[in-house]
């Protein structure tokens, strides 16, 4: 049987010199080329997964030569990605916001300058030494932290940056985390670009490694001749997001020094935690959050999460389909309408990425495109606050299928858009203040007549999506999760809103003066205003402030525009947020022209996320046709 290099590889490290060992090898145990004993096979993966005694993660083999922590062309690519879009926006962002040729003071804050840390080019991942973290003493890993010996050994000193935050470190004690390497750190950089290799290895990137590192009793993650307990890499990612949340929210660059941490194993901790407490697992949940994964096989998008969904609505599971005439569109789109009609909701609707960029014309504009490679930044904080929206009251979806792609149901028009801001809002710090600002400048403009200053409740409460995190707990398998709960904002919450904007230079878009915060609450600690900053952030990741041309305020998709004809707002039965379609003619449907719509995505529209458009819903409800 032929194998690839890298299970060769694995096969070497894994195996017993003195004793036989059993293992179970997907690429070896299933025939690939047999689609009947695939679609078996995938249905049992889970029960397989779930028996092992130990699952082993291999990320691959050590480079047997010195090589950049970041490919040269990767490296090229970004820093001219980043300074290319810098100056574009720039420049045309005064323009398209309709400023005059002087942009406002508060909006020419000079860029953060570069920090002197080592280039892509100077950190070399290089042989590292062998370690089992689960049994390193901490006397000999302290001792190797100081050896001058290990100070260019990026692999050892990512896995110790992950021991530091899985020992609950604060993150301004951990000197892998400093903004710049000294003299008494000279790892520190080095230990940062090491983790990143680490979390660039394909494995990282698969669909089908989900469940290999969530359905097992435990498991043991290795890179070459290195072992370390599965568990250190969870604790880590969710130590990490609790203090930059919390406690640690003012420390400098936290955001986004280990966003590749969050990015990569976020979901996986917030999932297996889920599995931990036999929680309900819905297929939408993780679609939404895997959703920057790769499989050889597109099907397998969705077809490689079923084994970990456990809420099924009281009915069958979906079963995989490898008929070579289901092609990934048509596995997409029935997927995306069977979980629509199982769960009554348009919560599969909402998803990371781009209804508009498809990469097949095949896919219906309703249904993501999983094939999408969509980037994972941020993607860990996408609709963590959806499930407190009723847009839609308590009614449920009912839909049809015409013609394998066409989405037919009911809905209401609530508005449509009247203008929408220019920038969209990502988790990058150098460009948060900026862009906030612009916003903020943006809603002014359009509501000079708004003389009691209401619009300034409504801005502040559209930033956060009318939603305020709550304390996130703080470790890893905590009795009541893992990850920061949000709840609805109240009254009492602008004071904290204030008391954030103090603490990062954006008085301006307070609520009233900040003088009158002494009436408020006294608790201005910093884990406070750091869940309002992480409410926000939820809020807004890859978001594009509107107002409607009913002059209520929103956070749209970032595809969404004032066009020839301007995207419309409508709310649907089973829609817990109201939903952004763009007309797109009128078509030849069961024996009538009709007007067709393309979907847009879902949208914070504020004053409409309780059901109020629902009151008159049966009155002035119409027949919508998705294409």
């Amino acid at each position: 049987m032929n194998i690839t290099q890298n299970l060769f590889a694995a096969l070497r490290r894994l195996r017993h010199l003195e004793k036989s060992r059993t293992l179970w090898i997907d690429a070896l145990c299933i025939n690939q080329e047999d689609t009947k004993e695939k679609e078996v096979q995938v249905a049992m993966m889970g029960q397989i997964y779930s028996r092992a005694s130990c699952g082993l993660l291999w990320l691959g083999e050590e480079p047997e030569q010195p090589v950049p922590s970041v490919k040269d062309e990767v490296a090229d690519q970004i820093n001219s990605l980043w300074a290319q879009s810098e100056a574009f926006l720039n420049k045309i962002s005064p323009i398209l916001q309709g400023y005059p040729n002087e942009l406002p003071p508060e909006l020419k804050t000079d860029l953060q300058e570069p920090s002197k840390e080592l280039t892509f080019d100077e950190c070399m991942i290089e042989r590292t030494r062998e370690i089992d973290w689960r049994e390193l003493p901490t006397e000999t890993w302290e001792s190797l932290v100081r050896d001058p010996d290990t100070s260019n050994d990026a692999i050892f000193h990512a896995f110790s940056l992950l021991h530091m935050l899985e020992l609950h470190r604060h993150l301004d004690e951990i000197p892998y985390l400093m903004s710049e390497s000294d003299e008494q750190h000279p790892y520190a950089t080095i230990g940062r670009h090491g983790l990143g290799w680490i979390l660039q290895r394909p494995w990282f990137e698969r669909i089908w490694t989900v469940q290999e590192c969530i359905m097992p009793k435990s498991c043991v993650i290795m890179y070459g001749p290195v072992k370390a307990p599965w568990t250190m890499f969870l604790r880590a990612t969710e130590n990490f997001k609790f203090h930059r949340t919390s406690c640690c929210a003012a420390v400098p660059g936290v955001s986004y020094r280990l966003q590749i941490l969050t990015d990569s194993l976020g979901h996986v901790s917030e999932f297996t935690q889920a599995r931990l407490l036999e929680s309900d697992v819905p297929l939408d949940a993780l679609l939404r959050s895997f959703r920057g994964r790769d499989a050889s096989d597109l099907r397998d998008k969705v077809y490689g999460l079923l084994p970990l969904v456990t809420e099924w609505y009281d009915q069958d599971p979906i079963i995989p389909d490898y008929n070579p005439l289901t092609s990934p569109a048509l596995a997409y789109t029935t997927t995306v309408f069977k979980m629509i009609q199982m769960s009554g909701t348009f919560n599969i609707l909402s998803q990371p990425g781009s209804y508009m960029q498809k990469v097949s014309p095949d896919v219906p504009t309703w249904v993501p495109d999983y094939s999408q490679r969509i980037n994972r930044t941020g993607s860990e904080i996408f609709g963590q606050n959806y499930a407190l929206y009723e847009a839609c009251g308590d009614t449920v979806a009912s839909v049809q299928l015409i013609k394998e792609r066409i989405l037919v149901l009911e809905g209401r028009k609530v508005g449509s858009v009247r203008e929408a801001a220019t920038r969209q809002l990502y988790r990058r710090d150098t460009e948060w203040k900026r862009v906030l600002l612009e916003w903020f400048h943006f809603a002014k403009a359009l509501c000079k007549n708004d003389k009691a200053g209401i619009w300034k409740d409504h801005f502040w409460r559209t930033l956060c999506g009318d939603c305020l995190a709550e304390q996130p707990i703080k470790s890893f398998g905590a009795a009541h999760g893992i990850t920061a709960a949000f709840r609805r904002a109240s009254e009492d919450d602008k004071q904290l809103f204030n008391l954030w904007c103090s603490a990062n230079d954006l008085s301006e878009l307070s609520v009233h003066d900040t003088s009158d915060d002494t009436k408020g609450p006294q608790d201005h600690s910093t884990e406070l205003i750091g869940l309002v900053d992480d409410a926000i952030r939820t809020s807004t990741h890859g978001r594009r402030f509107f107002i409607s041309q009913e002059g209520n305020m929103g956070l749209a998709p970032s595809h969404a525009f004032v066009i020839s004809r301007p995207d419309e707002i409508f709310v649907v039965p089973g829609g817990g947020s109201p939903l952004i379609l763009r007309p797109a003619g009128d078509q030849f449907i069961s024996g009538r022209n009709v007007p067709t719509y393309e979907f847009i995505g879902e949208c914070y529209l504020h004053g409409f996320m309780d059901g109020e458009g629902m009151g008159t819903f049966d009155e002035e409800k119409q027949l919508l046709y998705l294409v």
